[in-house]
Order: C-alpha cells, then structure tokens, then sequence
C-alpha cells in the first residue's frame, strides 16, 4: 500500500498525512468519512510506529466521527462499517 510506505519516508511525512486525514474527516460526506477512517484503520496497523503516537494525540477528529449520524438515519451509524 502506497500510503503504508509514504508513512515509513519521514516523521514530516507522517505528520503530512495525519493532517490531511484529519481535514478529510471533517467533511459532511459519509462516504469520505468512511473511506478516511478505514485508511487510519490500516495505517494504525501497518504504518510507521510513529503515526500511531501521533493519532493517539490527536484523536479529537475521530472521536467526533463516533458520534456520527448520517442522512441515512440511525440505523447506519460509521462504526458497523469500520
């Protein structure tokens, strides 16, 4: 995976990566949340060490994201999609 490996380049590139996941999370879109948060997902378990630090601080932008209530009703929160 492409992003795997851009995560292991630097300490600069992970930061690079965080911040643009975290504003992709901000966007009203489901479907953006949804594909974002599965690529923090696998960047948490196969990424640089570092990444996984980092997140743990900033996890402001994913923990909004698990109060989350789409236009498809409560029946189709993000968590049973991740």
């Amino acid at each position: 995976h492409e992003l795997t490996k851009f995560s292991f380049k630097s300490l600069k590139s992970c930061q690079k990566l965080q911040d643009n996941l975290l504003r992709k999370l901000k966007k009203p879109s489901p479907f953006v949340k949804i594909k974002c948060l599965r690529l923090v997902k696998h960047l948490l378990l196969k990424g640089h060490p570092s990444f996984r630090k980092d997140m743990q601080r900033r996890s402001d932008g994913l923990s909004d994201c698990l109060h989350y209530r789409s236009a498809f009703g409560a029946d189709f929160p993000l968590d049973r999609l991740i």
